[in-house]
């Protein structure tokens, strides 16, 4: 892939009114919050990464999903399609890596602690 296509993706992945809506929904947030906003997101990513030996059931890691979801609902605030629609995206390689900043254990992690959640609901 190009450079210019991959700074292209989204417009690859998404419809224009999916684009749309992403556009709305970050002039919400002014330049010093999203500037926090990815600041937490790669405190948590790392935070993961070097507790990724957690069995997912433990509490900690159960407390690290608990993060992550409210980080989702943080920034994606009742967009509940496109937010599964960026899951999509990222479960299927669609974002180029240059652009993806969850490396597949993180991923991983993820996805077994939300599994012992569903089990144990």
């Amino acid at each position: 892939m190009s450079d210019r296509q991959n700074q292209n993706w989204p417009a690859d992945f998404f419809t224009p009114e999916e684009l749309e809506e992403f556009a709305r929904l970050g002039e919400k947030f002014s330049f010093k919050e999203m500037a926090e906003y990815q600041k937490k997101w790669l405190e948590l990513i790392e935070e993961i990464t070097q507790k990724i030996h957690l069995p997912p059931e433990s509490q900690e890691a159960q407390k690290l999903l608990d993060r992550w979801e409210k980080l989702l609902d943080e920034g994606y605030q009742g967009h509940e399609e496109l937010l599964e629609k960026v899951l999509r995206a990222y479960s299927q390689s669609a974002i180029p890596a240059e652009y993806n900043l969850i490396e597949q254990p993180v991923w991983e992690f993820i996805k077994k602690a939300k599994a012992v959640r569903k089990e144990n609901l």
